[in-house]
């Protein structure tokens, strides 16, 4: 920007603007009040309005009457409170929508794409590999009951969430409604919103709650359900084998393979510095009023890096290795839930469930409960043939 000194079309000391009588600093390039230049081969950003500078010697307007500067500066000042009312009373926080109607621009061109998933999408898988682990609660003097060898697998590093139930139910949508199970695989904690000139009984669509989000771990679905979001997986090719992990898989992706009672050791509680005081935290999110995000933890991290296996939510697991639903036992009605949940309080209720052999068999498979969510498994895949040694005839 030219100096006030060397520029020859600056504004001398004790200019006024042309337009509206303001007194002009020498320092100044433009009037304060009508963006008047005073340097005309430049230009000038007020209050976010692009003036373009008038060119070199260009003669100025006849500034307006004082009575007319009164009312255009009133009309102004009116529009801008107006604005600012509506402003307020629009600005209301909104659920996030479930089921948008696909962005289209007006020639019908295909749905914009976003430039990166939601949070909550992305499937990040661990591998647990093959072979023996300490199964089962203390037994004698031994931390465990049995040792038990369990082929590789690989399981998700995070609870599923409401961001991955959203994505199911939007591609499921048409079906689910033709078979009358639309509603029923909403979780009950979701809200309902009705859709802006749409007919019953597709007049409504369902939101994720605003107190929780995509990120947060899904609830509240059953076993079946559970089931079909795996099949839904496997047959989109999102996740090729996609399951829910059998009983044993899930405690030795919890346990690792030292026997230890939680994921993340042998005490429910950690010590941990906290402004300069040592104090013990809770290792699980127990005891709570809410979830917490799949992706946050400080501490409940297994051996094999999977979060929350001790707390937020608890989870669905499949048959035990071995077994089928006509074996001896209530596989017909019932599954097997590990890990403790956000609901459960006091602080000794979630001290037993969190730990990494602890089970509930009597979650019926039909059922869901409000605390209860799920993550996917998948085998390992199988190792490539090995060539034909050369030779023969």
């Amino acid at each position: 920007m030219k100096s006030a000194q060397t520029d020859p079309t600056a504004a001398p000391a004790g200019q006024v603007c042309p337009r509206c009588s303001q007194h002009v600093r020498p320092d100044w390039n433009f009037c304060p009040t009508c963006s008047l230049p005073s340097r005309p081969e430049e230009e000038v950003l007020s209050s976010q309005i692009r003036v373009l500078r008038r060119a070199a010697g260009a003669r100025a307007p006849t500034p307006p009457s004082p009575l007319l500067r009164w009312i255009v500066g009133g009309t102004a000042a009116a529009l801008v409170l107006g604005t600012l009312g509506i402003g307020v009373v629009l600005f209301v926080p909104r659920a996030t929508p479930l089921l948008p109607v696909d962005p289209l621009d007006p020639a019908g061109a295909e749905p914009v794409v976003p430039a990166a998933d939601p949070p909550g999408l992305a499937y990040a898988f661990e591998r647990v590999p093959g072979g023996p682990f300490m199964w089962g609660p203390p037994s004698g003097t031994q931390k465990y009951t049995a040792i038990v060898d369990v082929p590789g697998f690989e399981i998700l590093r995070y609870e599923t969430s409401n961001a991955q139930w959203m994505e199911y139910l939007r591609d499921r949508r048409d079906a689910l409604r033709k078979s009358g199970m639309f509603r029923d695989a909403v979780p009950s904690y979701w809200k309902w919103r009705k859709i802006p000139g749409a007919r019953a009984p597709d007049d409504e669509e369902p939101v994720i709650p605003e107190n929780e989000g995509g990120s947060f771990p899904l609830r509240g679905v059953s076993f079946d359900q559970a089931v079909e979001f795996c099949r839904w997986l496997d047959s989109t090719g999102r996740i090729r084998g996609a399951r829910l992990p059998r009983e044993e898989e899930w405690e030795k992706a919890a346990r690792g393979t030292d026997g230890r009672v939680y994921p993340w050791g042998d005490e429910f509680t950690i010590k941990d510095r906290v402004s300069g005081s040592q104090v013990e935290i809770e290792g699980a999110w127990v005891g709570r009023f809410t979830p917490r995000e799949v992706q946050r933890t400080e501490f409940d991290e297994s051996p094999y890096k999977c979060l929350h296996m001790g707390g937020n939510v608890s989870e669905w697991t499949d048959l035990w290795g071995g077994s089928s639903p006509d074996a001896p036992g209530p596989w017909d009605r019932y599954r097997v839930v590990r890990g403790a949940s956000f609901q459960q309080d006091p602080k000794e209720d979630g001290a037993d469930s969190a730990r990494t052999f602890a089970a509930f068999t009597d979650r019926e498979k039909g059922i869901g409960a409000l605390d209860v969510g799920f993550r996917i498994a998948r085998d390992l895949p199988a190792a490539p043939a090995a060539p034909a040694a050369p030779g023969g005839r």
